[in-house]
């Protein structure tokens, strides 16, 4: 719990808290501007409120920019910690002194305040389960009291619903279905933005059905296309085949022929590169070893071998000649008649006709099957998104009912306490998306005012809202003996409220004495909050 608040601005210095009840007290002449809203809005503030900043400008205006000293505590520890006007989105831990440790980012300061005083609840922040219930001057959830959901009136009725539902730690039981359904919503989302900007083509139900028939009529007609290209590959076989053969004949006459003629190329180009015939040379060292040979003889046969062998060297290169023509043109022939086997293979089984058409058809079906795809698949997703929403609403108004009976009951029971039995009380009507806080057969301020604080009361009651703010405005139209049972009604609960009253004399002498004993905060024309008063020139 909030144990004290300090600030060298304050004229006490030093503000202490209790369990249960803590008032601010104006005085008997309810003087106003002594600074009662604005104890109440620094209490909101070391809660992790932003309103005192966006409300109390004239605070700060005058004072300058300031902090507040404030301490919690929880079991038997406590923790202290500093706030800047300043420097409002970090929070600093200090030491006992108020020295500071360490800068806290105000997100963590209030999920630590989340964790202390509500433990894992990870379906609502701090600050979205106090803040409505910090009904301080001028926050507009002090005067809304038709719509005691909504901290703002812009704020949707929608998330005012969902937000009762986490008061009460309910949402769980929908979290699952709500994710399940949110999860289809963006899948439906990203196809309709498909459709929207012509990334696929939408559709409706009867092009749908069009495009049905068109598929049936393609897959008949491609069926027909397979029956006569196998009837022409079976006529066209036996003409292609025997084509096929005498090419093929003909090509191994060739490559036999392309054989001879580069065996015998090969052998007279190697009878031209080696001469049989004796060179000089060789007579030579020949009378070296037979010094008594017939040299003339022996000159003789040389210059006839020499003769033959020239004579012989032009017929090979002749013949050589004539055998390269003969390999160049036996080539052509067998590179003909590949390429006359390449076109019959190429045409086998493969009309042109039939596979253009085949081709077109192809085209449209897959067009035709993408767009039917596509409109099923949103209806699928229509239908699975309705059902998933069903679902949801159905177990969201099961879980609604429940929590309207029990803050209607809980509503009934506080109203026969506060005006007696034969009162009338303020009815709840929640549905999925709106409620209704219906004040029957009284629209008097008063009465107004009193039914938005015994909401609150039965919220208190019935979830573990951690406190509770009430500023003197909701009082202020409420007939004496009712501000004095409300009085009791903040006295049954152990937890902390805060409120804001003056002139408490008028409540009777049990309420003003139990007033001023729960009192933290004494307030005057004279005794103002701050140090400085700024109303007066």
């Amino acid at each position: 719990m909030l144990t004290e608040i300090r600030s060298p601005q304050f004229r006490a210095g030093k503000i202490s808290f209790h369990a249960g009840l803590n008032v601010v007290l104006g005085d008997e002449n309810a003087t106003n501007s002594i600074g009662k809203s604005t104890a109440l809005m620094v209490v909101d503030f070391v809660f992790g409120g932003d309103s005192f900043l966006e409300f109390n400008k004239d605070a700060i205006d005058a004072l300058g920019h300031h902090h507040y000293d404030f301490s919690f505590q929880f079991g038997k520890s406590v923790f202290y910690f500093q706030r800047q006007t300043i420097n409002p989105k970090v929070v600093f831990r200090c030491d006992a002194e108020f020295r500071i440790v360490e800068d806290v980012d105000i997100k963590d300061f209030t999920a630590w305040l989340k964790e202390s005083y509500l433990g894992q609840r990870p379906d609502i922040t701090f600050r979205q389960m106090v803040g409505l219930f910090s009904r301080v001057w001028p926050k507009p959830n002090v005067t809304n009291v038709r719509h005691p959901l909504h901290v703002i009136p812009t704020q949707s009725s929608s998330e005012c619903v969902g937000n009762l539902i986490k008061f009460f730690g309910r949402f769980g039981e929908i979290a699952a279905a709500q994710l399940a359904a949110s999860k289809k919503e963006s899948e439906k989302k990203a196809l309709d933005t498909a459709f929207k900007y012509l990334i696929v083509e939408k559709i409706n139900k009867s092009r749908h059905a069009k495009n049905v028939v068109e598929l049936e009529s393609i897959r008949t007609e491609v069926e027909a296309i397979k029956a006569e290209i196998a009837k022409f590959a079976l006529n066209i076989r036996e003409v292609i085949d025997k084509d096929l053969l005498e090419l093929k004949k003909s090509k191994d006459a060739l490559l036999d022929k392309r054989f001879s003629v580069r065996a015998k190329l090969q052998r007279t180009d190697r009878n031209l590169k080696e001469s049989k015939f004796i060179r000089s040379k060789q007579f030579e060292a020949l009378q070296d070893f037979f010094p008594n040979v017939n040299s003339e003889r022996i000159a003789d046969i040389e210059l006839f071998h020499s003769s033959l062998a020239s004579v012989l060297k032009d017929e090979l290169k002749e013949t050589a000649e004539n055998l390269r023509v003969q390999l160049v043109s036996v080539e052509a022939a067998i590179s003909e008649i590949d390429t006359q086997i390449s076109d019959r293979l190429k045409n086998y089984d493969n009309p042109t006709e039939l596979i253009v058409r085949v081709s077109s058809l192809s085209e449209k079906w897959n067009k035709l099957s993408r767009e039917n795809e596509h409109f099923e698949k949103q209806e699928n997703l229509r239908t699975q998104l309705e059902t998933l929403r069903s679902a949801l609403s159905e177990l969201k108004t099961q879980i609604l009912n429940d929590i309207q009976t029990r803050i209607n009951n809980k509503i009934e029971s506080i109203v026969t306490r506060v005006y007696g039995r034969d009162a009338k009380s303020p009815v709840l009507n929640v549905s999925e998306s709106n409620y209704a806080y219906q004040i029957v057969d009284d629209t008097g301020t008063g009465k107004a005012y009193s039914n938005l604080v015994i909401f609150d009361l039965a919220i208190f009651h019935l979830t573990d809202l951690p406190i509770l703010i009430h500023d003197s405005p909701l009082f202020k139209n409420v007939e004496n003996s009712a501000v004095a049972k409300l009085v009791d009604e903040y006295c049954q609960f152990d937890r902390q409220t805060f409120i804001a009253l003056d002139e408490v004399e008028k409540y009777g002498t049990d309420a003003a004495a139990t007033l001023r004993r729960l009192s933290v905060l004494n307030l005057d024309d004279t005794h103002v909050l701050y140090v400085k008063d700024w109303r007066k020139k």
